[in-house]
């Protein structure tokens, strides 16, 4: 990425590279991203990018992880001005960014209430309703706190990608279509506003192949349904990339999704999700990946679902 020798070291090349789009790598390369806590970081840096003998090159970007779910624990914009820990690992903005100073940032932002009730408040909060439990005092603090937010990524003027959001179709954030579209465009419209240039926006699929119970209005998780995307799509005007989370393949059956068998072909599902960017001209992130459910030390395999 231009300005950023990090980048051009941690960078491959590809073919047919004619894409546009804010923060997009330089010259057809692929930009490189590892996290995704401040301790699993540190330790890369200090056992891996320390050690003279492996003369290993530095990431192009890490990745970190924030909210915007006020009255919550942790509170809101929580790792961005002060240590949080959501029981992976401590997330410290600050000290992970002067470790890596020559790199993007990908930043994941947390919109879901689902440990309280799955209503949606955020999203709605941010909107200024609907609900007679939205009141004014409350969209006032959602807003204050993301101006704050995008003010501060501004401030730390690298490359950013804000991944709002993130896994919108995964049934676990149980967020609403309608109300995560009006929100992602809110959220653009004012990282715009306020002149915040180098702030990407990132919109990432969980690719998870499994349809959800259809007789449950709050979610529309049908990803049979061959217009499942463009039902969360908040259009190409406010999407930067398209992103997916890519954590398992055909034969993750003995890992993944309850140990069973899945409603779409997960490798199908990703291909569609990179399909869908192709048509809309937009370039493509793996924003989250990781052979889960396997431990290297033990040589096991397991369900994480268990």
């Amino acid at each position: 990425m231009a300005g950023h020798p990090a980048h051009a070291a941690a960078a491959t090349a590809f073919d047919g590279a004619t894409l546009t789009a804010r923060d997009l790598p330089a010259n057809g390369k692929i930009l490189m991203v590892v996290g995704q806590d401040s301790d699993t970081l540190s330790a890369y840096q200090s056992s891996v990018l320390d050690n003279p003998s492996l003369a290993a090159p530095g990431p192009g970007g890490i990745t970190l992880y924030t909210n915007l779910i006020e009255g919550g624990n942790p509170s809101a914009l929580a790792g961005m001005f002060s240590t949080a820990n959501w029981g992976a690992g401590n997330v410290n903005f600050q000290q992970t960014l002067s470790q890596y100073p020559n790199a993007a940032l990908s930043a994941g932002l947390d919109l879901s209430d689902s440990g309280s009730g799955c209503t949606n408040q955020p999203l709605r909060a941010l909107l200024g309703g609907p609900g007679s439990d939205i009141t004014a005092a409350m969209t006032s603090q959602y807003r204050s706190d993301l101006t704050k937010m995008i003010n501060q990524l501004k401030a730390w003027n690298r490359p950013t990608y804000l991944r709002i959001g993130y896994e919108f179709d995964g049934p676990w954030n149980c967020y609403n279509s309608g109300y995560y579209i009006s929100a992602f465009q809110y959220i653009k419209e004012q990282i715009d506003a306020l002149g915040a240039t180098n702030v990407a926006t990132v919109w990432q699929s969980a690719a998870w192949p499994i349809d959800t119970d259809t007789s449950d209005p709050q979610y529309d998780y049908i990803v049979t349904d061959p217009n499942h995307l463009n039902e969360w799509y908040p259009g190409d005007q406010y999407v930067d990339y398209v992103a997916l989370s890519d954590f398992y393949n055909s034969g993750s059956e003995g890992e993944q999704w309850g140990c069973s068998s899945y409603s779409v072909d997960p490798v199908s599902l990703q291909n569609t999700v990179l399909t869908f960017a192709r048509v809309h001209d937009k370039p493509a992130m793996i924003a989250e990946s990781a052979p889960q459910g396997y431990s290297n030390a033990n040589l096991t395999q397991s369900c994480i679902m268990n």
